[in-house]
């Protein structure tokens, strides 16, 4: 087989790839038999084959596999947008492999047969499933539809477990319960004795006040412990994210609100990477 005709096929999963690791694809669910019409992020894997037809150009930028990889991924948002959940709930997204893949050679073909002398051939989804976000999510709505199993089924969640049966107390449990209360009965009587004997007093000012600044200081180093660091504040939200290269921070708006740096982008049309509003390679806008 000569050069030019090699096909490479290369697995990609965008909770490793891409610009979507965190934050997850957006797509959007409709089940018109329950009532669900939302958007959620979705994590997607499959494998894809490209097939060089020009070995020279594919040269001239070396290893360009991962670029061809995170400019699949990062076009995958749009073909899902523009599907308006057509292609089914999440777990029948694999068979719209085809309608998906056609989707994405009419977006990449100029800029991976211009630039890197090379065309998508196949692609497949293995697997697609719902982000610890979108999960908590849709189990929050399914509560209120009071959604069966057979809709949780097809929305890939696993079954809603049934609380356990209560087992009926052993003898020697029943037994050991009656001595350690009548144990705990006598103790209160005999502490009750001493409380009537013994004349309150008052409260130390001092150990009051030493108390209340320990425990707020507890508050202080439990708050501290719990708190989870470069998590995207705009996760819950679903608001669009992205980290700083600079400093690391998750910022929303095009600065960085830490360093001041300008977000990077990637063309999903050309794959040039830009912090201007246009691409400076093909004019595309900012998404």
């Amino acid at each position: 087989m000569p050069d030019e005709a090699r096909v490479h096929p290369i697995y990609f999963d965008s909770e490793i790839n891409g610009d979507f690791t965190d934050m997850g694809i957006p797509y959007r669910i409709v089940d018109a038999d329950a009532g669900l019409d939302l958007m959620l992020p979705l994590h997607i894997s499959g494998v894809f084959q490209y097939r060089v037809v020009n070995e020279g150009l594919l040269k001239m930028y070396g290893e360009a596999e991962g670029f061809l990889q995170r400019s699949l991924l990062n076009s995958l948002p749009g073909v899902l947008a523009d599907s308006e959940g057509s292609f089914g709930l999440p777990k029948e997204l694999p068979t719209h492999a085809k309608e998906i893949g056609d989707a994405l050679v009419s977006r990449l073909s100029w800029t991976w047969t211009d630039r890197f002398g090379v065309v998508l051939e196949q692609f497949a989804v293995t697997e697609c499933r719902l982000t610890a976000q979108s999960s908590a999510q849709l189990e929050r709505v399914l509560l209120t539809l009071h959604a069966d199993e057979a809709l949780r089924d097809r929305l890939g969640l696993p079954p809603k477990r049934k609380p356990a049966a209560e087992k009926p107390p052993r003898a020697e449990h029943t037994q050991s319960a009656q001595s350690a209360q009548s144990a705990q009965n006598t103790q209160n009587t005999q502490h009750a004795h001493y409380t009537q004997q013994t004349p309150p007093q008052a409260p130390n000012l001092q150990q009051v006040v030493s108390k209340l600044v320990s425990s707020w200081q507890a508050a202080v180093e439990k708050s501290k412990s719990s708190a989870i660091p470069n998590t995207p504040p705009g996760a819950r939200t679903g608001a669009p994210m992205w980290r700083c290269s600079h400093c690391g921070r998750w910022n929303a708006g095009r600065f960085c609100s830490e360093c001041g740096a300008r977000r990077v982008w990637f063309c999903p049309r050309c794959g040039k990477r830009n912090i201007s509003n246009y691409c400076m390679s093909c004019g595309f806008k900012e998404p």
